[in-house]
C-alpha cells in the first residue's frame, strides 16, 4: 500500500501597495518563491504595488493560503499593520520580513501581531518556519534569524556566504514586462 504524502503548504508572499512612481519587481519576494518551491511549496506572489490592489483586496486574495509572509520596508509599514492584523482576524499565519523588521524586529512583531518576524535574508528562515507548521512545532521559535510571539530572543542567522545555492527569482511571477515603465524612462 503506498503512503500517501502530505500536502504542503500554499504560502503567499505579499508586497502591499504604497504611494511610489517607480514599480519594479519585487526580487526578494522573486527570491524567495523560487527557494521555497525548491523546497516542494507552492507560492504565490501578491504584489499590491504593480495591481494597485487595496489592503482588503490583498487579504482576500490570501484567503486559501496557509502562510503569508509580507515585505515591510519603513515607507509603508502602517499598511503592513494593517494587512497583517487583517490577515491574522482571518487566522491566517503571518511572516514579516523586509529592511524595517530586520532593523526593528521587536516593534514590527508587537505592532503587526505578526507570528514571525524574521531580521535578515529570508529564504531560508521562510522554509524553516513552514517546515516548522508541518511538523507542529510552529509555537516554538528555535528558528535562527527569527523572533516570534513566544520568544522574542533574537538569535542571528548567518547571512548566505554561497549565494550560488540559492535558484534564480522566480521570473515568471514578478515577469518585468508586466510593470509598467518608470516615469523617467527606466
Amino acid at each position: 500500500m503506498l503512503e500517501k504524502i502530505p500536502d504542503r503548504l500554499k504560502i503567499a508572499l505579499v508586497r502591499p501597495k504604497y504611494d511610489s512612481h517607480l514599480i519594479t519587481p519585487p526580487l526578494g519576494l522573486g527570491y524567495i518563491s523560487s527557494y521555497l518551491k525548491s523546497k516542494g511549496y507552492e507560492t504565490k506572489i501578491i504584489d499590491g504595488l504593480n495591481h494597485g490592489y487595496n489592503l482588503s483586496e490583498i487579504a482576500n486574495l490570501c484567503v486559501g493560503f496557509d502562510l503569508v509572509g509580507i515585505n515591510c520596508l519603513s515607507v509603508y509599514f502602517g499598511q503592513v499593520v494593517s494587512l497583517s492584523r487583517l490577515l491574522k482576524k482571518k487566522g491566517i499565519k503571518v511572516v514579516v520580513g523586509g529592511a524595517h523588521a530586520s532593523a526593528l524586529p521587536e516593534l514590527t512583531l508587537d505592532q503587526t501581531g505578526a507570528d514571525f518576524v524574521v531580521a535578515g535574508e529570508g529564504e531560508a528562515a521562510m522554509a524553516e518556519i513552514a517546515e516548522s507548521i508541518e511538523n507542529g512545532s510552529f509555537s516554538n521559535n528555535k528558528i535562527r534569524g527569527t523572533i516570534s510571539r513566544r520568544d522574542s530572543n533574537l538569535v542571528k542567522r548567518e547571512a548566505i556566504k554561497d549565494l550560488d545555492i540559492l535558484p534564480m527569482p522566480d521570473w515568471s511571477q514578478i515577469d518585468p514586462r508586466i510593470y509598467k515603465k518608470a516615469p523617467h524612462g527606466g
